[in-house]
């Protein structure tokens, strides 16, 4: 039976390192009948290792209006290309953190459309989800928003995030869930818990690879990939106030983003501190206590809590700045966007120079050959 295999995230559970470790062992994964296509669909600026997107992605116009059309036509194509490679491999590999928070928000019907066609085509859908306990994914969600910026909730106090309940990344997990497994079956759904202590073998690759019903071994390939640090202390915290700047561009954006990094690992004594107090994380798991507690029961058949439940004794990072400070760190972030847009301006004044500078050398290098060989200049004239 061909076997699609939907890789849905979680979003800060090592999606993007699984999705690249794809890509480098391809070779090998043809060799054992599965694929992980790279497609033809540009969704810029998601990057194409994100195979699956095209199942949720949308697609805006400059006035930000949908262009359903469009998206709908990718959709199409996708799924013609996965249909076709079926005819090569029994097993198709898509994946994209997106399908997760699409499914929490507003797109539970890309499951029944994906049913649908999986049933007319003949070919079954695997799910494979990792979940990471909320206290961690939520403060590392929002920590990536702030680093990222220009994103929704990038400029968003911490404390004002929590208040908002206005999330929209599926904390209830059980309940996300369940919008899968009604459209396709509960034992499609293929639960993984993130943290080395769940991994097969404490490696998430191996883990990944028992969902997949491949058995992993030496050959395969684990490359070095960039470490997506988070921020800690200060340097967040003056991150999300320069993310409330109005006139913050792309390229500003990530001058601000690289500097603010090297801020941050400056003092990596700050990793031992909390966006959550102890008993504020207690809090906040015991709201998603029972429903944890279903998902071990019905999706991995065993008793008891989902996660360890185990509260790791930190200081509560607590944010302490006049607003004096507040409009000094705009201030500078004023300063160092003009004068990085100066530079831009004498950078393209220097290569219109340059331009300038070789084109003079040519035409003298020119008048040079024509000065020493002045015979063969004149009877190359007296040719024309």
């Amino acid at each position: 039976m061909k076997t699609l295999f939907v890789h849905i995230g979680t979003p800060k559970t090592a999606t993007t390192s699984l999705q690249h470790f794809c890509r480098d062992n391809i070779e090998l994964l043809h060799k054992n009948g599965y694929d992980y296509p790279i497609l033809p669909i540009d969704y810029y600026p998601i990057k194409i290792v994100r195979n699956g997107h095209f199942l949720i992605g949308k697609l805006y116009d400059s006035e930000k209006n949908r262009r359903i059309p469009e998206e709908e036509k990718n959709y199409r194509e996708g799924l013609d290309i996965v249909k076709g490679l079926f005819r090569k491999y029994d097993n198709i590999i898509l994946s994209d953190e997106g399908i997760w928070t699409g499914t929490c928000v507003d797109q539970e019907e890309m499951w029944v459309n994906l049913a649908r066609e999986a049933k007319e085509e003949g070919f079954d859908i695997k799910v494979i989800v990792y979940l990471r306990r909320q206290d961690e994914y939520i403060s590392s969600w929002w920590n990536q928003k702030v680093k990222h910026g220009r994103r929704i909730y990038s400029s968003t106090s911490w404390e004002d995030f929590l208040n908002s309940h206005m999330y929209g990344i599926g904390l209830n997990y059980y309940d996300e869930l369940k919008k899968i497994s009604d459209v396709i079956g509960k034992e499609n759904v293929f639960v993984r818990r993130f943290g080395r202590q769940y991994f097969k073998n404490q490696s998430i690759y191996e883990d990944f690879f028992e969902a997949l019903g491949l058995e992993f071994t030496d050959e395969y390939v684990i490359q070095e990939t960039q470490r997506n640090e988070s921020l800690y202390g200060n340097a967040i915290e003056i991150k999300r106030i320069l993310n409330s700047m109005p006139n913050l561009g792309v390229r500003d954006n990530a001058l601000f983003r690289n500097v603010i990094g090297e801020v941050s690992a400056a003092k990596p004594e700050n990793k031992t501190t909390s966006l959550f107090s102890m008993e504020e994380a207690g809090e906040f798991l015991e709201k998603f206590r029972d429903g944890n507690k279903k998902i071990m029961q019905e999706y991995l058949g065993g008793d008891g809590d989902l996660f360890d439940m185990t509260i790791k004794e930190t200081t509560k990072w607590v944010p302490e700045y006049t607003e004096r400070e507040e409009d000094l760190i705009i201030f500078i972030g004023n300063v160092a966007m003009e004068l990085r847009k100066e530079n831009e301006k004498l950078k393209k004044r220097l290569d219109q120079q340059e331009k300038e500078l070789k084109r003079q050398k040519h035409l003298i290098e020119n008048l040079k050959s024509k000065i020493k060989h002045p015979i063969k200049t004149v009877l190359g004239r007296a040719g024309k």
